[in-house]
């Protein structure tokens, strides 16, 4: 239902994404429209439709049908779809991982997955302490300045790499933050070879991280975990033990998401 000022006006007076949005409504409840339809079902006139259409399918929303001219379902809606439903998948699958490795090491657990050049947050669950790191969800922040972005960033391939990060220079989110893509390349490559990244103060001083990549059947890593906290509490942590707990947590969602 579209919101209305006090006046009766529409909110959102912008016609023509009221439009796309319309289309896309009617498109949930028909899966395949004519021009005729849209025209009619939209109360607009058969030339603004079938333009509306056309640019549809020209980012690959709708695709055209060309025995019938009849428009469906394109493959970038398809991929949207996927994604979100994949989302969804990872964060149901990941979840009662988080939980035990919280319970396990009483550090904040956090999920995220890579887009583009930052580590976008999914879910979270936090520590008991007082002094913790807390939830993100929906955040993103630069990946090279992050132990999950960073694990993920570890799987690109070097063209990857220089595609999502093209200048040599990296802008620090603090003093400790990688700074340019060399130093991330020699970085990466340490991260593929000891199976995990760390975060030392690099996207907020006086906190520190751990992650590893949670892998589908195939072996693709779908996400990270992180496991986050205070940066003295990190250091008074045996050896290796938040890294093995990370992986651990990391191999048991794996297996449940497969």
């Amino acid at each position: 239902m579209q919101k209305q000022l006090a006046d009766g006006s529409a909110a959102y007076p912008i016609g023509s994404v009221a439009k796309a949005l319309a289309l896309l409504q009617l498109l949930r409840d028909r899966q395949t429209l004519r021009v005729t339809e849209v025209s009619r079902e939209l109360g607009i006139a058969p030339s603004t439709a079938h333009r509306l259409l056309a640019m549809f399918e020209q980012f690959g929303f709708l695709h055209q049908e060309e025995r019938n001219s009849l428009y469906m379902i394109g493959p970038a809606l398809v991929e949207i779809a996927t994604s979100i439903s994949g989302h969804i998948d990872i964060e149901t699958a990941v979840r009662p991982h988080l939980i035990d490795l919280v319970a396990e090491v009483n550090e904040t657990a956090l999920l995220c997955i890579l887009r583009g050049d930052r580590s976008l947050y999914l879910d979270a669950v936090e520590s008991t302490h007082a002094l913790r790191a807390v939830s993100q969800n929906g955040r993103s922040i630069p990946a090279y300045a992050t132990a999950g972005g960073k694990a993920l960033l570890a799987e690109l391939s070097p063209p990857e790499l220089r595609r999502i990060f093209p200048l040599e220079d990296l802008k620090r989110m603090t003093p400790k933050t990688v700074a340019s893509r060399t130093s991330l390349t020699g970085e990466l490559r340490r991260i593929r070879e000891r199976g995990y990244a760390l975060n030392a103060e690099e996207s907020e001083l006086h906190f520190a991280a751990c992650a590893s990549v949670v892998r589908d059947r195939r072996g693709t890593a779908r996400a990270a975990i992180v496991l986050a906290g205070p940066a003295a509490r990190f250091r008074r942590y045996e050896p290796g033990r938040i890294a093995a707990a990370v992986r651990a947590a990391c191999a048991s969602a794996g297996t449940a998401l497969a």
